[in-house]
């Protein structure tokens, strides 16, 4: 089984992009992670949603996909 929350670390390794990138494209069209203890834990389902629609709008745009 897959694992279900992530830190922001974490959400950033899974996606495989950096802090700027997450911050700016992706975290905007996230709902706000669930506090744990002193951490916030961010939905893996929410995560690719906001990838999916990060991708799509793009694809809208014209834009080709990143490939860095």
């Amino acid at each position: 089984m897959g694992k279900r929350g992530y830190t922001c670390a974490e959400a950033m390794n899974y996606l495989g992009i950096k802090r700027r990138a997450f911050e700016k494209h992706i975290r905007p069209r996230l709902p706000p992670p669930t506090p744990c203890g002193t951490t916030h834990v961010f939905e893996r389902c929410d995560l690719d949603r906001a990838w999916d629609a990060y991708r799509a709008s793009r694809a809208a745009n014209g834009s080709r996909a990143l490939t860095r």
